[in-house]
């Protein structure tokens, strides 16, 4: 695991980046090396990801479950099933683990874009339950009460969004909550509530209007003499709570129907022998 202090010092440093630019070298910059024992950009984010919390908890009772950043699980008795379907009882373990600033997003190698979309999210959750080591499934809904620091306040539009994983990285792919079930709604003085009949990645989000004249946006891939290959690169409002990753094509990043009232960052982040980059430039 990467040390708790350098992890720290990377969320700030990213912060600083977006937010408060003193982190600049030039007003389109590339920070100096800063040395990790970690050779690609995945091993770094592998590292760098939110800690997983876990409960404890008898499936045969209603449960409410307090999480580290004061958002509130309410589970019904009889919540849950076993990939047969048949019903689970006693004691089970849940995972959850959630992401809400935009630099701790990307630092999680997640996004907020919903199909492919520009979206803004009040935070990402993830939860897994198991009853002896095996997983289980909800059958029954579910809710969650995310805190009053969420990032966005007060809208009312929000959907929620799955996540679809990626392979065998971090990352998942969001997809649009198909049941009419599966609900977000603002409680004014408390937060958001989640409603939902599903576990894994969920992502309460609205689309960002793009309805207006649009423009595609293309980054060039940082290097020394030469591009070092083994980078990404995310968009991150500066006005909205949202992470999108740019698809990249040779030396080049590209992001496709940005609106053009959008302001935000460009962050590049790359690993060479050992050392990390944060490169960024404001759009």
């Amino acid at each position: 695991m990467i040390p708790t202090d350098i992890k720290q010092l990377l969320f700030v440093c990213v912060g600083l980046l977006l937010f408060v630019q003193s982190c600049y070298i030039d007003d389109a910059s590339v920070s100096p090396g800063l040395p990790l024992p970690y050779l690609t950009v995945a091993e770094l984010f592998d590292s760098t990801r939110t800690n997983l919390q876990q409960f404890n908890l008898d499936a045969s009772k209603d449960n409410s479950v307090v999480t580290d950043r004061g958002a509130v699980l309410n589970l019904d008795a009889s919540s849950f099933t076993d990939q047969g379907g048949n019903p689970v009882q006693g004691s089970i373990r849940l995972e959850l683990r959630e992401v809400y600033e935009a630099p701790q997003i990307l630092l999680n190698d997640l996004t907020t874009a919903v199909d492919d979309e520009l979206s803004e999210s009040i935070g990402l959750i993830e939860l897994a339950a198991f009853k002896n080591n095996e997983p289980i499934q909800l059958n029954k809904r579910a809710s969650m009460v995310l805190p009053n620091e969420s990032f966005v306040q007060g809208q009312s539009d929000f959907a929620l969004a799955f996540g679809n994983p990626v392979g065998g990285s971090p990352s998942v792919d969001w997809v649009k909550a198909p049941n009419t079930n599966d609900q977000v709604e603002f409680m004014s003085g408390e937060g958001y509530e989640l409603r939902f009949d599903q576990l894994g990645w969920i992502n309460p989000y609205r689309e960002i209007d793009n309805t207006g004249t649009n423009y595609d946006l293309e980054a060039q891939a940082v290097g020394f003499g030469t591009v070092l290959t083994d980078q990404m690169a995310f968009l991150i409002g500066k006005n909205a709570n949202t992470v999108s990753r740019f698809q990249r094509n040779g030396d080049l990043f590209k992001l496709q129907q940005l609106p053009d009232d959008f302001e935000g960052f460009i962050v590049i982040i790359a690993m060479t022998r050992n050392q990390l980059f944060l490169g960024t430039q404001e759009v």
